[in-house]
C-alpha cells in the first residue's frame, strides 16, 4: 500500500494568511490542522493507491479555505460529481478548514 502525500505545512499555511489574521486564528488553526492530519492519515491507511492532499489557503468571500481530500486511485473513475463539479468517485474523505476573515474563527467541514 503506497500513499502519496501533497500536504502544505502549518507554517506554509499560516504564512500565506494576512499577518493580522495569523494572530487571531493561530491556536485554533493549529488544532484544526492537527485533527485533520490525523483524519487524513487514518482514512488513507488501508487504501491500495492512496493519495492525500491538503492545500494552501484560498481566499473565498468572507473566508480563507484550505481544501483537503483522500482519494483511492485504484478505484474506477466514474461520472460522480458534487455541486462544486468535483469528481468524487475516488474520494474517501474530503472537506476544508475554513478561516473567517474578520473574526479568525476556524471551522472544519467534511
Amino acid at each position: 500500500m503506497m500513499v502519496k502525500r501533497n500536504i502544505a505545512s502549518l507554517e506554509q499555511i499560516k504564512s500565506a494568511l494576512p499577518e493580522s489574521l495569523r494572530e487571531l486564528c493561530g491556536k485554533k488553526l493549529s488544532a484544526a490542522y492537527s485533527l485533520e492530519l490525523e483524519c487524513l492519515e487514518e482514512y488513507s491507511a488501508s487504501l491500495k493507491e492512496g493519495q492525500i492532499y491538503l492545500g494552501m489557503p484560498e481566499s473565498s468571500g468572507s473566508q480563507w479555505t484550505c481544501f483537503f481530500e483522500v482519494v483511492d486511485r485504484s478505484l474506477p473513475r466514474t461520472d460522480s460529481f458534487n455541486w462544486h463539479l468535483q469528481n468524487t468517485s475516488q474520494w474517501r474523505y474530503a472537506g476544508c478548514i475554513a478561516i473567517d476573515k474578520r473574526s479568525g474563527d476556524v471551522s472544519r467541514h467534511h
